[in-house]
């Protein structure tokens, strides 16, 4: 179980910086504007932070942890088909409400990982919980590393 939620953290913490190489150019080329590039970005993190706690306090108690996990790596999957598939759309406004959608999805995916590998730590680890913390802390920012580099 270690492995997997290290291993998780690290898949999910990529998605956000994933775009970062191309996304801008691209959508540049398509005519969407760079404040709109801008908010691109920033509602994934804005998904994360409406969700966790929602996630933490109404959903991980009801819900077998690992399914959670699996549950949030396959909406991710999921996210990653659609932004291969959104290079297909020309129209600059369409391509913007498009991506918007697809990165509150990664975004609330994101949250849904974090916080259930979080609650995994803590919960199952009592002992080592502080080590495992560090340990997601650091499969998030090689995460975070990758990203870009496989982008």
């Amino acid at each position: 179980m270690r492995r997997f939620i290290l291993a998780a953290t690290l898949v999910s913490n990529s998605a956000y910086s994933l775009i970062a190489p191309f996304l801008p150019l691209e959508y540049e080329l398509k005519e969407v504007p760079p404040s709109m590039i801008g908010w691109i970005f920033a509602i994934y993190s804005l998904s994360v932070i409406v969700l966790s706690p929602i996630i933490s306090s109404h959903i991980l108690h009801r819900f077998n942890r690992q399914h959670l996990i699996n549950t949030g790596l396959l909406a991710m999957g999921v996210c990653f088909a659609l932004f291969g598939w959104s290079s297909k759309i020309e129209n600059p406004s369409t391509l913007t409400y498009v991506a918007l959608a697809i990165r509150a999805m990664q975004g609330a995916s994101s949250a849904l990982i974090q916080t259930t590998c979080l609650s995994i730590a803590t919960n199952d680890f009592p002992s080592e919980k502080e080590a495992m913390i560090g340990y997601i802390e650091a499969a998030s920012g090689l995460g975070m590393v990758v990203g870009p580099i496989f982008g």
